[in-house]
């Protein structure tokens, strides 16, 4: 039986430690699989304030119906790691966990590389952090409403932090990371690499084969 993630108890939570920080300094490449078409478009370093979604495990936004607020906000990328496409792997299995389906044909949906403009400080969820304070790896893992109970109560706690970084529970190898209420400063004002899935077929299509996902021709 796996864990069941509890509720959070922010008094419990410990004081931030060095041990409890991963640093994200300004020379890494994040990746970021974005939408810019439909009713929530938005632009590759736009943060998005609506929420919480039900899909957005780590949306700090107030519980209930998702609005917009203009105080929270939530960008989420995949931190690419050496040369083994680690990060595009994590991005294409955190995007599509829910369907298994990557859709390249798509022309409202493109992948970003890109780069902090500084270094940030996250708090790391694989740390001895989520022990000390009551939790367990569900956090990751478990149902995303229960998350974003944590990630509330952790931005409360905490609001120097950048966010968060974590395993991601469907590629382990990879590392995902969520930035919250970032200004403008917070991402480079270029980004390295930005096409549309389609325009990235011959990387993608591997990388969507060995996740044992499949991909589909939007008409």
């Amino acid at each position: 039986m796996s864990e069941a993630l509890p509720d959070p108890i922010a008094d419990s939570f410990p004081p931030i430690r060095a041990a409890h920080l991963r640093t994200v300094s300004r020379r890494s490449r994040l990746i970021r699989i974005f939408s810019h078409g439909g009713s929530h478009a938005t632009k590759w370093n736009e943060p998005r304030h609506y929420g919480p979604l039900a899909t957005g495990r780590f949306d700090h936004h107030p519980a209930g119906a998702p609005s917009y607020d203009a105080t929270r906000s939530v960008w989420c990328a995949t931190l690419e790691i050496g040369k083994d496409n680690n990060g595009l792997h994590t991005a294409i299995a955190e995007r599509y966990q829910d369907t298994r389906v990557v859709p390249l044909s798509s022309g409202d949906t493109s992948l970003v590389i890109c780069r902090p403009d500084r270094d940030l400080r996250l708090l790391n969820l694989d740390s001895r952090w989520i022990t000390q304070a009551g939790g367990n790896a569900a956090i990751a893992s478990g149902p995303r409403s229960q998350s974003r109970k944590w990630a509330r109560e952790i931005r409360k706690r905490y609001p120097n932090l950048d966010g968060l970084t974590w395993s991601s529970s469907v590629y382990p190898r990879g590392t995902a990371i969520v930035l919250w209420d970032h200004h403008s400063g917070t991402l480079a004002p270029y980004a390295d690499l930005i096409s549309p899935l389609g325009g990235l077929t011959k990387i993608l299509v591997p990388v969507v084969a060995d996740l044992g996902y499949r991909t589909s021709v939007v008409l």
